[in-house]
C-alpha cells in the first residue's frame, strides 16, 4: 500500500481443529492445532502480527521480514478479556512451502531457546471493557522459509491460545510482474491476470532443475484462501537464468473483486465513514453501521481502501492499544428474501476465513442479514461472502461483484528446496499495487 494511502486513511479525521472468537475457554489438544492463522480460546481478540518499522501505518504491513534486512522485528499484539495477567509463551514452528511442519530442530533455525515469555503487557485504561493488551517482538529465525508463531499458556503447549503465520525471505531471486486484463475475453471485465518472471541468477550454481526445485505462490491482498499454488514455468530461459510464468488458460487469473467496504470506528464523538449512529453509556458502546446493499451487476466505484485489513486507532486519545474501547458493531445487509446459503462478514477481522462468529442471520422484519460483532476502535475493511452447501469455495461475487479495474496488492513467494535439503527456503519475494483503471 502506498504511503499516501496510509496517510489519507489513518489521518483524515472526517472519513474515517475449529478456531473461534467466541465460546468457552478450553484446552486444545496439540493434534487439533493447525499451521494457519487461528484463535483457539474465547476472550482473545484483535490479534495482529506485522512488520514493525516504527511507523504508525506499520500495523498494515504483512508479516514478512527479510533474512538479512536491517529492520525492526515482527510484532505480535493481542487483547485478553481475562483481566489478570497470564504467563503467555511464544514458540516458532518451521514449515514447508505447503505449510506442513518441517523436519528441523530448534538449533537449526534459531539462535536462542525456542520458548519466550511475553513480558510486555498493559491493562486497559478507562475502557468500558476491561482487557489486558499484550505486545511482543518475535524472535527472528536464521533460516528463510515459512513459520508459524504459537502462543500458549504456562509452558503447556496443549493450552494453545493462538497461531499466526509469517515468512522470512531471502533476496537470491527477483520477481518481475506483468499484471493486466485477462487474455480470455470472457474474463476481461471481471478478472486480473498475474504474469511474472523469476530471475534465479543468484542461485545458478545450485539450480540444476529449476522447474522441479522452485515452487511459487501468488496471493491477492495477502490472502491464503484464494492463493494460486502449483504453477510450473511456461518457459525456462536458461541463458538468462529466468523462469517465465506467462499463461494462456486462466491458470493465473484472479477475480478482481471490488474495493472493500469501510467501517470507521475510531471515534465515539462523531460518526465515521460507514457509521449511521453511535450510542454509548458508562458501561456499553454500540455502533449501528449504514445498511449495506449488494454491489453485484452495478457500475464499478472507486475509493481508497486498505485491501481488507484493519488498523487500530482511537481519535479521542490518539492511542489505541490500551485506550481503544470495544464497541458492539451492528452490520446489516439488505436482502428482500432469505438466500440459499450462509452469509458471512469477511476480511482480516475474521482472519480471512468464514468463522461461525461472523455468520449472519436473516431478520424478516428488517429484511436484511444482520450480525453484531464486538470490535475494538479502529478503521475496518470488510466484505460479504456467500457459502452454498453444494460449492466448496465461498462466493464473493454474489454481493460484491468483480471488476478488472479494482485496485489490489499482488505478491509472489518463491520457494526453493535444494537437492538433499529438509526444508523449503524462500529465495525471492515480490509485491506490487495493481490499478486497472
Amino acid at each position: 500500500m502506498k504511503p499516501i494511502v496510509y496517510l489519507l486513511i489513518l489521518t483524515f479525521v472526517f472519513q474515517a481443529c475449529m478456531p473461534a472468537s467466541t465460546g468457552t475457554s478450553s484446552v486444545i489438544t496439540a493434534i487439533e492445532v493447525g499451521n494457519y492463522d487461528a484463535t483457539y480460546q474465547a476472550g482473545i481478540e484483535t490479534v495482529r502480527l506485522y512488520l514493525n518499522q516504527d511507523k504508525k501505518e506499520d500495523q498494515l504491513n504483512y508479516p514478512i521480514i527479510g533474512l538479512n534486512d536491517n529492520v525492526s522485528a515482527l510484532t505480535l499484539e493481542f487483547d485478553d478479556f481475562n483481566a489478570e495477567y497470564q504467563n503467555y509463551f511464544m514458540k516458532l514452528v518451521p514449515c514447508n512451502a505447503d505449510w506442513s511442519t518441517a523436519v528441523l530442530n530448534d538449533l537449526e533455525f534459531l539462535e536462542n531457546f525456542n520458548e519466550v515469555l511475553i513480558t510486555d503487557w498493559q491493562i486497559s485504561i478507562n475502557t468500558r471493557k476491561t482487557f489486558v493488551h499484550y505486545r511482543a517482538s518475535v524472535p527472528k529465525p536464521k533460516l528463510s522459509g515459512n513459520y508459524v508463531l504459537k502462543v500458549f499458556r504456562n509452558h503447556n503447549e496443549s493450552d494453545i491460545i493462538l497461531t499466526r503465520r509469517f515468512m522470512v525471505v531471502e533476496r537470491a531471486a527477483t520477481v518481475m510482474f506483468d499484471v493486466k486484463f485477462p487474455l480470455d475475453v470472457s474474463k476481461r471485465f471481471a478478472g486480473q491476470q498475474v504474469d511474472f518472471m523469476v530471475n534465479y541468477g543468484g542461485l545458478s550454481d545450485v539450480m540444476y532443475n529449476p522447474a522441479d526445485l522452485v515452487k511459487v505462490v501468488v496471493r491477492q491482498n495477502g490472502r491464503w484462501d484464494n492463493a494460486i499454488y502449483g504453477l510450473r514455468p511456461q518457459y525456462i530461459r536458461d541463458e538468462d537464468k529466468k523462469l517465465d510464468y506467462h499463461f494462456f488458460n486462466n491458470e493465473n487469473v484472479f477475480d478482481g473483486g471490488s474495493e472493500w467496504r469501510t467501517a470507521d470506528l475510531r471515534s465515539m464523538r462523531f460518526n465515521g465513514q460507514g457509521v449511521e449512529a453511535t450510542r454509548f453509556t458508562d458501561t456499553k458502546a454500540e455502533v449501528l453501521l449504514e445498511r449495506d446493499v449488494s454491489r453485484n451487476r452495478k457500475s464499478y466505484n472507486q475509493w481508497i481502501d486498505i485491501n481488507g485489513r484493519y488498523a487500530i486507532e482511537n481519535f479521542e486519545f490518539r492511542e489505541g492499544s490500551a485506550r481503544g474501547d470495544y464497541m458492539y458493531t451492528n452490520f446489516r445487509l439488505d436482502a428482500p428474501t432469505p438466500i440459499n446459503g450462509d452469509v458471512y462478514i469477511y476480511g482480516q477481522l475474521s482472519d480471512f476465513q468464514l468463522l461461525p462468529a461472523f455468520r449472519m442471520s436473516y431478520d424478516s422484519v428488517q429484511k436484511a442479514y444482520t450480525n453484531k460483532l464486538f470490535l475494538k476502535q479502529g478503521f475496518y475493511n470488510y466484505q460479504y461472502a456467500l457459502k452454498r452447501s453444494d460449492r466448496a469455495k465461498p462466493d464473493f461475487i454474489f454481493f460484491e461483484g468483480s471488476y478488472s479495474q479494482t485496485e489490489n496488492i499482488y505478491d509472489i513467494i518463491v520457494y526453493f528446496r535444494q537437492i538433499g535439503a529438509r526444508y523449503d527456503r524462500i529465495i525471492g519475494y515480490g509485491s506490487m499495487n495493481y490499478y486497472g483503471r
